[in-house]
């Protein structure tokens, strides 16, 4: 969450869907028994997420597709919009 806006253009922030994110029980685990808040657990844990690649929604499908039929997986997960916010989870 706080590394991304390192390299966003000026006047661009991100919207990331929670729904497009992993959901892997362990963050439930940890977060549930540790009583942590939601945002210290996307700081700390990225919450599954491993690399992030920023590219034009015209690329998008054909990066995924590429990287799924690789064997890895990927999915899109959020947006690119106009505004100084950072990263909003939504």
């Amino acid at each position: 969450m706080d590394n991304l806006p390192r390299i966003f253009p000026k006047g661009l922030s991100t919207m990331i869907e929670r729904s497009k994110l992993p959901s892997l029980p362990i963050f439930t685990l940890i977060q549930k028994k540790g009583n942590v808040p939601e945002g210290d657990m996307y700081r700390a844990f990225n919450m599954g997420i491993g690399l992030v690649l920023i590219v034009g929604q015209a690329q998008a499908d054909g990066i995924v597709s590429t990287i799924n039929s690789s064997g890895l997986k990927s999915n899109v997960i959020g947006r690119m919009v106009k505004g100084d916010f950072g990263v909003k989870l939504i």
